[in-house]
């Protein structure tokens, strides 16, 4: 499903699986650059990496009943690629790519995005886990000052009142610059994912949203590790 970003970001199938599935939800949002800078075998080895976290998280017995995913993309416009679906309803887009980079209005209707799903469980009775947000990178963004001062103060907000877990990438020093500049200094920083690693960076996420999906509420989780990612600065 491509569609103007619908922030309600539901799916034909909800009613049918909320009934059915009362499990606590862990619900995902990918939110991705795809900006002019991602033609090429970047945006191929992106859309290869969702395909493989739909596989691994699916052949989890647990993961498989809690896991839903939805897939954002940013460029000129931000656009929802696919609504909130577990992985036995999640169809792995096919993303193209061009344009600029407008990563402020993205983020602003990711978490506006977000809150909807998360009173969509509340009237639906379904538990859930603080979401996660995957905010993915290769450059510098193209939004104006003003909606980047608002991007920059709902993400905090957003954080500090522990709202959602935001993984925020840097594809390459550009992308990990770009974070930089429109983040907040006193959040958690963002990590620099080697060009080339979207598959280990994919296995990675599958791996962490699979312990989380199994976690109690109290309990703490350690998340394995990014090395084989993450660009380690010398």
């Amino acid at each position: 499903m491509v569609s103007e970003l619908d922030p309600l970001g539901s799916s034909p199938m909800d009613e049918i699986d909320f009934a059915e599935n009362k499990e606590q939800r862990c619900p995902v949002l990918l939110l991705c650059d795809t900006s002019g800078s991602m033609v090429g075998e970047p945006i191929r080895e992106l859309n290869a990496a969702i395909r493989q976290f739909r596989g691994e998280v699916n052949d989890d017995d647990i993961a498989s009943l809690r896991v839903e995913m939805a897939v954002v993309t940013f460029d000129i416009r931000v656009t929802m690629q696919h609504p909130f679906a577990r992985m036995e309803h999640f169809d792995p887009p096919t993303l193209q790519a061009g344009g600029p980079t407008d990563m402020a209005q993205a983020i602003q209707a990711a978490i506006q995005m977000l809150d909807l799903r998360k009173e969509t469980y509340r009237e639906e009775g379904i538990p859930y886990f603080r979401p996660i947000l995957v905010l993915m990178t290769d450059g510098m963004s193209t939004s104006p000052e003003y909606e980047s001062r608002n991007a920059r103060i709902l993400m905090a907000q957003q954080e500090n009142e522990k709202r959602l877990i935001c993984f925020k990438v840097g594809v390459g020093p550009d992308g990990v610059a770009a974070l930089r500049e429109l983040l907040d200094p006193g959040q958690y920083p963002p990590l620099e994912m080697d060009n080339a690693k979207y598959s280990e960076f994919f296995k990675w996420l599958s791996t962490s949203v699979q312990n989380i999906s199994r976690s109690s509420p109290s309990e703490t989780i350690s998340l394995p590790s990014t090395d084989s990612w993450r660009v380690i600065e010398p």
